[in-house]
């Protein structure tokens, strides 16, 4: 048997500078932080010279042996100025320059002379070239600013429009809006959403209003008040809009056309209007039912109100009673009096009714004041004689 002897590396750097005492010809700052590699190989990455050629320090570093510090072509670090500056003059003494403005030009060459003049001129266009960049972008702002600026002119507006009032002062929201943006449109249709909700009359006074509660589409509160009259009225468009819409077949159908046994029948409504010359109909639901019947009422109201400025459809005036033709009669204490009188209450152009009163044109051709007139009659005059 052959015996072997196997000598272990250190596994640490202290044990590694016990082995490898420092040599004193490496100066202390260029001796290498880290314990010397068996072969040669890159301080950085560890390849060795069969990947390319190593190259040494340029900053002179050496190991505690003495031996240079390796680096591959790609981990070389840059040298220092001064090692760059002795590289060059030595390269340059090689080729034969000795005088010291031949050795600063080759310096100068090789970029290592500082040029104060050239220094500053980079430094300016550097500062000129960031100033037009900054101008160019304020001068295009972007939307947020626009945002802003708009924003801020709204504002400025609206502390003008204040500057001087009182804390009390109430203001109208058109000054508001004209001061904020003089080129809004005031009056412009106000878009709202319906909320689901409506408030009725809460019962303690006589004709309360009808709430609606609205969200208005910049997300503000707003509530439409109606009275009874404009409940009913805007219930009835409604209802007539949902008619007009309504796709069930044979909805509005008159009642003279189907069998109402037809089970198909079953569960829809027969509406006819009295006073209209709209026969009657079968209707789906009565949604359906309801818009007929609203605008049934429509069709009738607008004829009442044709009939109401047109004389020749007036009702006749009622018969004159016992009391005013014993008015109209002259009696003997009027027989010379040419004052005109009239035939319900007596009064004249001298002696008027109390808060005073006109003559009403009749079709009996009578004296009639219009404290005394009825509506149909006042309708008819148009206006005192």
């Amino acid at each position: 048997m052959t015996d072997v002897t196997v000598t272990l590396n250190p596994d640490t750097p202290a044990e590694v500078e016990a082995a490898q005492p420092a040599s004193p010809d490496v100066p202390h700052h260029l001796q290498a932080r880290a314990p010397e590699p068996t072969s040669p190989e890159c301080f950085t990455c560890g390849t060795g010279p069969n990947t390319g050629p190593l190259h040494p320090d340029p900053r002179g570093r050496r190991y505690d042996s003495g031996a240079p510090v390796l680096y591959c072509g790609t981990h070389v670090p840059d040298a220092t100025p001064v090692q760059a500056a002795a590289k060059v003059m030595a390269a340059a003494m090689e080729h034969g320059l000795a005088t010291a403005r031949e050795l600063a030009q080759a310096e100068e060459d090789a970029g290592l002379l500082f040029d104060p003049q050239r220094a500053q001129d980079i430094a300016d266009s550097a500062r000129a070239q960031a100033r037009a960049e900054l101008e160019a972008e304020l001068a295009a702002p972007s939307e947020e600013i626009a945002e802003l600026r708009q924003a801020k002119q709204q504002l400025d507006g609206i502390r003008r429009l204040l500057a001087g009032r009182r804390h009390t002062d109430l203001m109208l929201v058109r000054e508001i809006l004209i001061a904020a943006d003089p080129t809004t449109r005031i009056g412009a249709p106000l878009s709202v959403t319906w909320d689901g909700v409506v408030m009725g009359p809460s019962g303690d006074t006589v004709g309360g209003n009808t709430i609606v509660p609205l969200t208005a589409s910049h997300g503000g509160a707003a509530a439409l008040v109606v009275d009874t009259e404009q409940r009913l009225a805007l219930g009835g468009l409604l209802l007539t809009h949902a008619h007009t819409g309504c796709l069930t077949p044979g909805c509005g159908i008159e009642a003279a056309t189907v069998d109402e046994s037809d089970p198909a029948m079953w569960g829809w409504i027969l509406v006819q209007v009295a006073g209209t010359d709209t026969p009657a109909r079968w209707y789906c639901n009565p949604w359906c039912a309801s818009g007929a019947i609203t605008a049934a009422g429509a069709e009738l109201a607008a004829v009442d109100q044709a009939d109401a400025v047109d004389p020749d459809e007036q009702a006749a005036a009622p018969a004159a009673s016992a009391a005013e033709e014993a008015l109209a009669a002259p009696t003997a204490d009027a027989a010379g009096d040419d004052e005109p009188r009239c035939v319900r209450c007596g009064c004249t152009d001298s002696q008027a009714c109390p808060g005073g009163c006109h003559w009403v044109a009749n079709r009996r051709l009578v004296d009639l004041c219009s404290a005394c007139a009825t509506p149909a009659e006042l309708a008819v005059s148009g206006g005192a004689l």
